[in-house]
């Protein structure tokens, strides 16, 4: 967190811990239980928007930490790709 008043370098050192610490509590959840972006949205809507978290996920798989574990099929036919954390 930061004041509109801060300079610039505190507001990016803050940004990055934030980021940090969204990306610590995706991977938290994904050690849980493998899900798909719009039920990991679901169930971190109270920490950070679902953009956020899809974002997240994004660097994670970057990093080595999470991947891609197949699809899941909905009712109405449409597949969601599956995300899991690996280790």
């Amino acid at each position: 967190m930061y004041r509109p008043t801060d300079p610039e370098t505190p507001r990016e050192a803050a940004d990055g811990v934030q980021r940090r610490r969204h990306a610590e509590l995706v991977l938290q959840v994904l050690r849980l239980a493998p899900l798909t972006h719009a039920e990991l949205s679901r169930v971190l809507r109270l920490w950070m928007s679902g953009s956020s978290a899809r974002g997240r996920c994004a660097e994670l798989v970057a990093a080595g930490k999470v991947r891609w574990a197949g699809y899941f099929k909905r009712r109405d036919g449409r597949r969601h790709r599956v995300w899991e954390a690996v280790g």
